[in-house]
């Protein structure tokens, strides 16, 4: 049911449905050049519509299907039996290629409306950055954060009145049709969040001092036993979201048994963040709306979300080149130039140094090689090879300019 050809690739007789959802979006995007939308945002949205609309993972699948979920289906050409088992696989875990295949089918069907819901983005944030008061102390990144969150559920309703087989013009007019109230929904989920404290008063301190000295010992004693070398590391990230459970639940009164679990959550957003930095994943807007701390007075947050987009962009296709080979040189040598942490690829943490702030305020990329080729030598690189390596670093950022980042 696509307007494209698309065949399922994957890793032998399995694939995921991130990588069929990857897939669709580049597939799409070729057949629809007109929308400027990039691949891993068209992606990311897809892969979160089809999770909500069909409720998959874990026991969610055994939910009856809505009837918007069911007139997707129909729209894919597959019945609800058939596209049963599929519901039962995470996101991330590998399925049968023949699921795919169906995957493909629904995201196909919802690609219009993924883009439409990213090109709403910036209306919405437009119309909600001038409903904010002086006495908010809300900032343009803050609201971002909130903004496709309301949109999704809003872009879902619209589907479901008036169907699939849209335009991405016609979905992107009806929903920005109440930008109004889609702005002043982001603004107030802004102001709730913000509006909490960011210490813990008396009364939590005292609440997690009692926790810790009761139950510290046993936590590094289970996380010791479970995960090793990182076991320290990680009851610190515990500690810290056990002091923000603290803080917003003052009835909170957790014993051993809730810790580790907080343990256990900690551990595994270690293992994703590590995924995250060595699987050359690369970022997308939704994700970099939630990081902190890359704004520069001087320059505006979408031209420093769009600067970020294209140096980890062009990273991850620098990174697909073999070991020791000059495009991993150029892929070092660009996340030194341009990040703060060279080592922290995942774009929830990213930050741009700087220097980087400025070049997006001005010129992306002219007067960089010279930098370049001096960082190269720094990083103890032949220097018979730093032109070719200054040359694939700057001609992967202008390909991911190209693609849609400038």
């Amino acid at each position: 049911m696509t307007a494209f050809e698309f065949e399922v690739a994957g890793k032998g007789e399995l694939t995921t449905r991130e990588e069929v959802t990857s897939q669709v979006a580049h597939s799409w995007l070729a057949a629809h050049p007109e929308i400027a939308v990039t691949k891993m945002d068209l992606a990311k949205t897809t892969q979160q519509l089809i999770t909500e609309l069909f409720k998959t993972g874990g026991r969610r699948q055994r939910a009856a299907l809505c009837p918007h979920a069911a007139a997707v289906l129909d729209a894919s050409g597959i019945s609800p039996t058939e596209f049963a088992p599929v519901r039962s696989f995470a996101k991330a875990a590998d399925m049968p290629i023949t699921y795919g295949a169906m995957v493909a089918a629904v995201a196909s069907v919802l690609a219009p409306l993924a883009a439409a819901v990213q090109l709403a983005r910036i209306p919405v944030s437009n119309a909600a950055a001038r409903l904010v008061e002086p006495g908010d102390e809300i900032d343009r990144r803050q609201l971002r954060g909130f903004v496709v969150g309301h949109i999704r559920p809003y872009a879902q309703s619209v589907h479901a009145r008036v169907g699939t087989g849209q335009s991405v013009e016609r979905y992107l007019r009806l929903i920005l049709a109440d930008v109004d109230t889609l702005a002043a929904e982001v603004v107030e989920s802004a102001r709730t969040k913000y509006a909490r404290p960011n210490r813990l008063d008396d009364s939590a301190a005292a609440r997690m001092t009692r926790f810790a000295l009761a139950h510290l010992p046993g936590l590094i004693d289970y996380a010791a036993a479970c995960f090793g070398q990182d076991a320290d590391d990680i009851v610190g990230a515990a500690l810290v979201k056990l002091a923000v459970q603290f803080r917003n639940n003052p009835a909170l009164s957790p014993g051993i048994a809730y810790g580790r679990t907080v343990v256990n959550s900690a551990a595994k957003d270690l293992h994703t963040k590590r995924r995250n930095r060595y699987d050359h994943e690369v970022c997308d807007s939704d994700t970099l709306e939630r990081a902190a701390d890359i704004v520069d007075d001087t320059t505006g947050i979408d031209e420093v979300d769009t600067m970020l987009h294209i140096v980890l962009s062009a990273a991850a296709q620098l990174g697909e080149g073999q070991p020791g080979s000059d495009a991993l040189a150029a892929r070092d040598v660009l996340l030194h130039y341009f990040l703060v942490d060279a080592c922290e690829v995942d774009p929830r943490k990213a930050r741009l140094a700087e220097h980087s702030l400025q070049l997006a305020a001005t010129d992306k990329q002219g007067g960089i090689g010279a930098a370049l080729g001096e960082l190269a030598t720094s990083l103890g690189y032949q220097t018979t090879a730093i032109h070719r390596i200054t040359a694939l670093a700057i001609d992967a950022l202008r390909i991911q300019t190209r693609k849609g980042g400038g």
